[in-house]
């Protein structure tokens, strides 16, 4: 499964009229989610958040979440690197990836 609070929430609770203030987190959470190492490439994780279709997942680091890297973090950092810009090769979706992040 993917981690994307967003997608959770709508798809989860919203769409079946599931109780948000009496229902605890562990009905709508996102079990065994696709996460990333906190020592992986950004050019690996924005793989797998096109694979997962997500715009996020949980960085792990020691067995425990450390943070969250967004597909915007993971563009800049190709931007950075390569010198080229991928973040204009997505503006048309810019500012609902950013959204998003």
């Amino acid at each position: 499964m993917c981690f994307d609070v967003l997608k959770d929430i709508a798809t989860r609770v919203i769409n079946h009229g599931i109780d948000l203030v009496n229902t605890p987190v562990s009905k709508v959470m996102t079990w065994n989610p696709i996460f990333v190492l906190s020592d992986t490439l950004s050019v690996e994780a924005l793989q797998k958040m096109v694979a997962g279709e997500v715009t996020r997942l949980p960085v792990i680091e020691n067995g425990e979440v450390i943070g969250l890297v967004c597909i915007l973090d993971c563009l800049r950092d190709a931007d950075k690197i390569t010198g080229r810009k991928a973040a204009k090769l997505m503006a048309t979706n810019w500012d609902a990836l950013a959204r998003y992040c």
